[in-house]
């Protein structure tokens, strides 16, 4: 299971993701106590392991569950305070779920803790975490993106190299390079790690227009740790602009 606390040196800020995260993880151990205590040891299968973001997200953005669920992956049943999850995004398996957060009621404080549940034929398991209501986005927004191909910068299709360029082809990337919010998925094993991870640089994204336009990013691939040139690793790259739901394609990944 992925590391989910960061050490926290003296003159850090303890920020309220942070304070959210140390919460959700007391509750969720509450919740486990009071299951063992009333139900008995043995009453329900730990299907749920982890969540990225680890601690709260916003209502229509991407949530990961990772665990050990069903293929195939329909026969999972996966609840957000009791509201069905449609469906899976893409890079789902049987070690992680990817949804979207449900349309759920959030009160006026703009958080809600709820339950996430998964049943499956294993059994059935529930966690707490924090929902945030949606947040509007001032980076304009007009279409929703699309990813057509990821290639390296000479061409192939196959593969990425981590520290090199590589370029996403698509639609409706936005007019301002920047404003491109590029996220890479890594699978390691059980453990899935977001790129850029909490505390790295962003992102470098070639800025040329020629480069770089609504129609395809340059982007230099983040140094991935744990693969190598004989131990490449599956990811999925993301791309979304202000609010709207990221789109993404699943390929692979190796280290020079």
């Amino acid at each position: 299971m992925a590391n989910l606390f960061e050490s926290v040196r003296p003159g850090d800020v303890i920020t309220s993701d942070l304070m959210n995260l140390i919460l959700a993880k007391l509750q969720d151990i509450d919740d486990r106590v009071t299951t063992l205590e009333t139900v008995g040891p043995g009453a329900d299968q730990s299907l749920i392991e982890s969540f990225d973001p680890p601690a709260q997200q916003e209502v229509g953005k991407v949530l990961t569950i990772f665990g050990k669920f069903d293929f195939p992956l329909a026969t999972n049943i996966v609840t957000v305070d009791g509201v069905p999850v449609s469906g899976f995004r893409p890079g789902s398996n049987n070690l992680q779920l990817i949804i979207l957060v449900p349309a759920i009621t959030i009160p006026a404080i703009g958080v809600k803790s709820v339950k996430i549940r998964v049943t499956n034929i294993k059994g059935q398991d529930e966690r707490s975490y924090l929902v945030l209501k949606a947040v509007q986005s001032t980076v304009p927004n007009p279409d929703i993106q699309t990813i057509v191909n990821l290639e390296d910068t000479i061409g192939d299709l196959s593969t990425l190299q981590a520290l090199k360029k590589a370029k996403i082809t698509g639609t409706n990337f936005a007019a301002n390079p920047l404003d491109n919010i590029i996220k890479f998925k890594v699978s390691i094993g059980s453990n899935t790690i977001t790129y850029p991870r909490q505390g790295d640089p962003p992102l470098i994204i070639d800025t040329n227009p020629a480069q770089t336009n609504t129609t395809q990013i340059v982007v230099t691939v983040p140094d991935i740790q744990g693969i190598g040139i004989n131990n490449p690793v599956p990811i999925v790259v993301e791309v979304g602009v202000g609010t709207a739901v990221p789109d993404s394609m699943a390929t692979i990944v190796f280290h020079a």
